[in-house]
This record gives C-alpha cells, structure tokens and sequence, in this order.
C-alpha cells in the first residue's frame, strides 16, 4: 500500500514537492528507509524489504555498437523508476 501511495500521490510533483511529500510521509509512517527520500526506494517482495533503485543498476551500460544514438535510453534511477511504474499500470 505505501509503495502505491508514494507514486499514486506523489508521482507528479517536482523536487520540493518530493522533499515536502517525503517529509509528510514519514511523520504518519516510520517504516520507510531513514536515508534519502521515499522515492529513492522499491519494495523487493522476495526480501519484503525497502530496496533502493541503484540496486536495480547494471555496473556499466554498454550499448550494443550498431544502436543508433537516437535509440539508446541510459538506465539511471530515474528511467527505472519510470518505467517500474508504468508497467505496473499497463500491466494492470
């Protein structure tokens, strides 16, 4: 459920927004993770834990050397998180 809050109320806003929904957030719940925001953090439902995204990151991305420049995504954070969400609500 807090993993759906987190996005379904807090997917739109910007940086401060974040940081206040972040703040306002842990002040009813203590059970997110002490360090950096709550968005920094998936649930990982084999260890029922809080995991941070960086976890999902390749040590290095690679392209394959024929892609073109215009087709590559970089996996960063933010690309994983995005596309975590949306495939949960396509795949719903």
């Amino acid at each position: 459920f807090l993993y759906s809050l987190i996005w379904a109320m807090g997917g739109t806003v910007d940086e401060a927004g974040r940081k206040a929904f972040d703040m306002h957030l842990r002040e009813l719940d203590a059970r997110y993770p002490s360090q950096d925001t709550v968005f920094e953090y998936f649930v990982d439902p084999k260890k029922k834990a809080w995991v941070p995204w960086e976890e999902k990151l390749g040590q290095t991305y690679r392209p394959a050397p024929d892609t073109p420049f215009f087709k590559m995504v970089v996996p960063t954070v933010d690309t994983l998180r995005t596309r975590a969400v949306l495939e949960t609500l396509v795949g719903s």
